[in-house]
């Protein structure tokens, strides 16, 4: 029976797969990714797949202390992998959404684009420059997958790399 970090592996590498198979789910990805665009591809990757509609992550002192919010009882953090100690372990973060102000509270700054912003990217002349943006994106996205070695994950979708010595962030990206 897999322990928990490996069903969140688990749960990293089928929702990484599903990126390949519909552009649906990699535009949804995106939506996230650019809320969340502190935190790196795995953690992102991870906070979509548990909840794809979080807005502001933070660790549970974080917005205890510097917030001044409370986080709500019964409230599901987002589990993150983190090897820094030298071995895999989760440490989880809560969204805004799972949080309740205190007196004096902060409340995340959330980037929102204006009009003054939409002009530049929707104006005359863009439509061509999206075009070769989005192609080249297609080209960097199936080359680096190309690149990525097979052993990160059997075709069970399980793991299959000895988690002491291997990154779990390059585990993430895996194709079952």
């Amino acid at each position: 029976m897999p322990n928990k970090t490996e069903e969140y592996l688990a749960l990293a590498c089928k929702t990484a797969d599903s990126f390949s198979r519909q552009w649906e789910h990699w535009a949804e990805f995106l939506i996230t990714a650019a809320r969340l665009y502190k935190y790196s591809y795995p953690d992102q990757l991870m906070i979509y797949a548990q909840r794809p509609d979080a807005t502001a992550c933070a660790e549970y002192d974080v917005w205890n202390n510097k917030m001044n919010r409370y986080v709500r009882r019964g409230s599901k953090g987002i589990a993150l992998l983190d090897e820094s100690g030298g071995y895999p372990r989760l440490h989880y973060v809560f969204d805004v959404s799972d949080t309740a102000p205190r007196r004096n509270a902060l409340y995340p700054d959330l980037w929102q684009i204006n009009e003054s912003l939409k002009e530049p990217v929707t104006g005359p002349g863009t439509g061509l420059c999206w075009q070769k943006t989005m192609a080249f994106t297609a080209k960097v996205l199936v080359s680096s997958w190309r690149m990525w070695p097979e052993n990160w994950c059997s075709p069970t979708g399980t793991t299959t790399a000895v988690t002491s010595s291997a990154s779990l962030t390059a585990r993430i990206f895996c194709r079952t």
